[in-house]
């Protein structure tokens, strides 16, 4: 009954998902930004395909469901993207598709340790529900 957002990591990726869904591709310079953003907004497109340019500003009760195609960058990314939904109260998804294998990484340890804190989030320890809201509120509570 909500909105979808999906977010992705590459302005390339986002164009192809976007044509695949038949939906709006939203980017830092994508042509016509403002009315993509609009026709999401007055739920005449339920769907959007977006980078990280989904700016903070931007407020949209009804968002139901926020699909991740690839993994989140780092953990305060989560945080603040997957807290658009769900705004009103209600019932709301956060969705990380995962794909197989591991991925290596050339940069500083600030960086890997938030990829394995996303790492930690995404396969979470033993009660996977409690200590993703416990490593949630750690990261974000510093």
């Amino acid at each position: 009954t909500g909105k979808v957002v999906v977010y992705s990591s590459t302005v390339g990726k986002v164009k192809r998902i976007a044509q695949a869904l038949d939906c709006s591709a939203y980017y830092y310079n994508a042509v016509g930004k403002a009315s993509i953003l609009s026709k999401f907004i007055d739920g005449k497109q339920r769907v959007i395909i977006v980078i990280s340019a989904l700016g903070i500003e931007v407020d949209i009760p009804d968002i139901r469901c926020i699909i991740y195609i690839d993994r989140p960058r780092i953990l305060l990314d989560y945080a603040q993207e997957s807290s658009r939904a769900g705004q009103d109260r209600l019932r709301s998804k956060a969705i990380i598709v995962k794909k197989g294998g591991k991925r290596r990484s050339k940069r500083n340890r600030q960086i890997e340790e938030e990829r394995r804190l996303v790492g930690l989030y995404i396969e979470g320890e033993g009660k996977v529900e409690k200590y993703r809201r416990i490593i949630l509120d750690r990261y974000l509570d510093g």
